[in-house]
């Protein structure tokens, strides 16, 4: 009998021992991230038959096991990479909100002043200050394209960066999960059974920070090891075989990097699409969504901007009688050849004359398939628009863009040369370089042509107009003339007729909404409201050079809908840009507290699985130490009962 206690007791000191040491070491790591709390699990011992029934025998300390929830682990782990990716989205987009909302880079407000500076020049225009007026106040615009574009250029390759960085930190991750993973079956495998805790909370830990660079998902399997895919189900750790993936140069855009998996000693790049979730997937979120799209129409901007003012200001005369001069230079579209190309050859892509408001915010590609070349918008996957504004053609001829031959899609002019070879492909960025790249052409203010061009015509509203409306000679057909002067008379703000030409007469025709008409050839563009019995004459060119057509004409370029087919001004686009960017700011500050909230809620539910209580750990310090006393006196009195049967022989 006294044997039968002595054994009970030593079982129950060891495992009040186990249980005693378990909780120190929840104590002792309390504090330590990623440390999920244990328990010592005891397990009776086989009891012995007696001729009075069975009597215990004692208990062991079965295992010290993780708690740990599952369907918490994952949930934790879902909201940890929502809430990287909606915080790294957040933290990038709030950048150029705040470039565009500081006043060193306000475009919008320069472009009024750019404007308005032209018609203080037609208030005057042989006036020599507020020419150079004109001149600085195009400087400064450009002085903030340029910032802007800089800006973007240096975020871009920021983003560049940071997906080579995420892209490390990933293959870090595979690789210390695989090795884990290798561990954890090696010891699974020697007979104990015991599951390796302090592994399992390692691998739990490299999981977790691979989740807040990437979305994955993870699944257990039979042999206690994790198999982790990402992306579009791909595989990135499997067993104990991590698969590496590597940042290259985008196949669709060269100055992008774009992350690929390595296989065979070749890279397969995985569509951006497809890459989701954590840092990672909101650095590509936000390129694709944020960064390249304002970039685009910024560019668009500045290009649509040069071209016009150089457009109109061509059409006049300097203060000396020479022709007007470009205002802004503008470098040409840049061609990027794809990685992939094996021929020599060549795409050329240059600014269509009077290409203006066929401009797009968009890349191209152009792609030689062997026989035909083909273009595509990449904004929206399609073949864009012809000289004529008609959908352009599908693909077209080789002889279509070589031998000195051009096409043009969207306001852009496309030729190759060289030696192409079939699936040779270009990505064409033809308003992306403009934002850094624009420069004032002009510097002397004797050569701001103010005047109209010698095949103009003058414009003049008749003294009895109460309107206030005004014409602007736009464009020009040839070399029109007037042998007497011709009249544009309203009805009302909408309807006018013209009268005093040869031919062309017209009457009641009702105003397009461009506010645009041709006269003779002549483009003239309303700005303000005519009244009812307005009229405006049209007449030959006097050949002075101190008119002031030309200058009302440009200032009229701020109201005119110059980009976009027609329907948005250069200042309607940038508020348009303005708007967007802060709306989506807005949006991904609200969503990253939420996603933020969401992750500490998900965070606190599985700590109170997981989590060490000091409290309770406390508390069960004492119950194990009783217990420990209790089974030492259970010993004690076995000891005792032994003595006293000796004693009895």
């Amino acid at each position: 009998m006294s044997q039968s206690l002595f054994s009970i007791g030593v079982s129950g000191l060891v495992a009040a021992q186990a249980a005693l040491s378990t909780t120190s070491n929840n104590i002792a790591n309390a504090s330590t991230a990623g440390y999920t709390r244990q328990v010592t699990q005891f397990q009776p011992l086989p009891g012995q038959q007696t001729q009075y029934g069975y009597l215990g025998s004692g208990v062991t300390a079965a295992s010290v096991q993780r708690q740990t929830d599952a369907y918490l682990n994952a949930s934790v782990q879902t909201a940890q990479s929502v809430s990287s990716e909606q915080a790294g989205y957040y933290s990038q987009v709030s950048q150029i909100s705040n470039m565009l909302a500081s006043s060193s880079t306000d475009i919008g407000s320069s472009l009024q002043t750019f404007f308005t500076g032209f018609q203080q020049v037609a208030t005057d225009p042989s006036a020599t200050a507020p020419r150079q007026q004109v001149l600085s106040n195009a400087q400064t615009l450009v002085d903030q394209f340029q910032t802007v574009g800089t800006q973007l250029s240096t975020l871009a390759t920021s983003v560049n960066q940071g997906i080579s960085d995420s892209v490390n930190a990933i293959n870090s991750y595979a690789s210390q999960i695989a090795s884990l993973n290798q561990s954890i079956r090696l010891v699974s495998r020697d007979g104990t059974a015991q599951p390796p805790n302090d592994l399992i909370d390692q691998r739990d830990n490299a999981v977790a920070g691979l989740s807040k660079v990437v979305g994955v998902s993870v699944v257990s399997q039979t042999d206690g090891s994790y198999n982790v895919y990402f992306g579009n189900g791909e595989g990135l750790v499997v067993g104990s075989q991590p698969y590496t993936l590597a940042a290259v140069k985008s196949t669709t855009d060269p100055s992008q990097t774009a992350v690929a998996f390595t296989a065979g000693g070749k890279n397969v790049s995985i569509p951006d699409a497809q890459i989701t979730g954590g840092s990672l997937g909101g650095l590509i979120a936000f390129r694709d969504q944020s960064l390249a799209p304002a970039t685009a129409k910024l560019g668009q901007l500045a290009a649509g901007f040069a071209l016009a003012v150089n457009a109109q200001h061509m059409l006049g005369r300097d203060i000396n009688g020479n022709p007007g001069k470009a205002m802004f230079s503008l470098p040409a579209p840049q061609v990027m050849s794809s990685p992939l190309n094996t021929g020599s050859g060549q795409i050329n892509a240059s600014f269509a004359a009077a290409g203006v408001k066929q401009l797009q915010p968009s890349d191209y590609k152009v792609a030689f398939d062997g026989t035909n070349y083909s273009i595509t918008r990449l904004s929206d996957s399609t073949t864009g628009l012809d000289a004529s504004g008609n959908p352009a053609p599908t693909t077209y001829a080789a002889s279509a863009l070589t031998g000195g031959a051009s096409v043009q899609v969207d306001g852009l002019s496309f030729s190759a040369t060289g030696s192409m070879a079939a699936g040779d492909s270009f990505v064409v960025k033809p308003v992306e370089g403009a934002l850094s790249g624009i420069n004032l052409a002009l510097t002397d203010p004797s050569q701001i042509a103010a005047a109209n061009g010698a095949t103009l015509p003058n414009v003049a509203a008749a003294a009895t107009n109460t309107g206030s409306g005004r014409f602007a000679v736009t464009g020009v057909t040839g070399a029109p003339a007037f042998s007497n002067a011709a009249t544009v008379s309203f009805s009302n703000a909408t309807t006018y007729s013209v009268s005093g030409l040869a031919t062309g007469n017209v009457s009641n025709q009702t105003l397009p909404a461009s506010g645009q008409i041709v006269v003779n050839g002549v483009t003239l563009t309303l700005s303000g409201a005519p009244a009812n019995g307005d009229t405006f004459s049209l007449s030959n060119n006097a050949g002075t050079v101190g008119n002031n057509q030309n200058a009302v004409a440009l200032g009229g370029l701020q109201t005119q809908l110059s980009l976009d087919l027609g329907t948005t001004s250069f200042s309607g686009l940038y508020s348009d840009i303005v708007g967007q960017v802060g709306a989506t700011t807005a949006q991904y500050k609200s969503t990253s507290t939420t996603a933020a909230g969401v992750l500490s809620s998900a965070q606190a539910a599985q700590q109170s699985v997981s989590g060490v209580n000091l409290d309770e750990e406390g508390a069960n310090l004492i119950k194990f130490q009783q217990q420990y006393q209790a089974s030492a006196k259970v010993v004690q009195i076995a000891s005792t009962l032994f003595q006293s049967i000796l004693q009895l022989n």
